[in-house]
């Protein structure tokens, strides 16, 4: 599961932000965008095999799924629920859950990009920007959270 690289916060999303239009969200930054392809080159120098790649619609996360693998599927499940309250956060972690517990296809990683709250739903803990958190997936909807990297950490696995 991989947060979305770094974003402008300095532009927030808009009260109604409006799918498939940027400029009602908040977006990458250079920086951000670097990340996402740096991200990857690593897997792909890796050889990491990346299977389905699903994403929330936000420009933020999709511009990441894009960037770091080549393609993103949009499921709206994705999305960071408003506001943010227990309501949401059982709601979140209904969608994400049974999507980490999944096992994916044979010979493959499923990649998940959303946003921190989404991650922190089930984890307890907030992801940086541009962070993987590594689940291993045991089926019926059950995981384990095996690790963390920061998008700066994949280049040190090269070595």
């Amino acid at each position: 599961v991989l947060r979305h690289a770094d974003t402008d916060k300095a532009r927030p999303d808009q009260p109604h932000v409006v799918l498939g239009n940027c400029n009602t969200q908040r977006v990458l930054t250079p920086k951000g965008r670097t990340a996402a392809r740096s991200i990857g080159g690593a897997i792909d120098a890796l050889n990491i095999p990346i299977g389905q790649v699903s994403s929330s619609p936000l420009c933020r996360t999709m511009w990441t799924g894009d960037l770091a693998f080549g393609h993103a599927d949009p499921n709206p499940g994705l999305l960071e629920p408003k506001p943010k309250n227990a309501a949401n956060v059982a709601k979140a972690a209904a969608v994400l859950g049974p999507m980490i517990g999944a096992v994916p296809k044979s010979g493959t990683n499923s990649v998940i990009v959303t946003h921190g709250f989404n991650v922190k739903s089930i984890t307890g803990f907030q992801p940086a920007e541009g962070e993987a958190v590594i689940f291993k997936p045991k089926g019926d909807g059950k995981f384990v959270v095996v690790g963390r990297l920061l998008s700066t950490q994949w280049v040190s696995l090269l070595k």
